[in-house]
């Protein structure tokens, strides 16, 4: 019969080498999904669209970064101008993310 630090030890061992398993397995989808990226970028007949796809990205982002801006300027006014309602909404938000993340790690 097997004590329990025996046992103890045996399943730390499996759940070492299913952990190890795992992170072999997304390595290796990972390697190849950077070997199909790697032939993409390297491929002539894709670089203008790859070189398309990323001046939209740019210019996305750029109106993104804009937007945060507007809005964070917003918050900023509002809070200025109603700090104590601010205040509760902060602390509202502060609680329900705290129960949710307090939620989430239960499980």
């Amino acid at each position: 019969m097997k004590n329990w630090k025996e046992t103890k030890d045996i399943s730390a061992e499996k759940i070492r080498q299913k952990l190890k398993s795992r992170i072999q397995k997304h390595l290796s989808q990972g390697k190849d999904k950077l070997i199909l990226l790697e032939r993409r970028i390297v491929d002539e007949k894709r670089r203008p669209k790859l070189k398309a796809d990323f001046e939209q990205a740019k210019i996305t982002l750029a109106k993104l970064k804009d937007r945060f801006k507007r809005y964070e300027e917003k918050a900023v006014q509002y809070v200025e101008t109603n700090p104590k309602k601010a205040l509760a909404l902060a602390t509202s938000a502060g609680i329900l993310a705290g129960a949710f993340w307090t939620a989430s790690r239960k499980k």
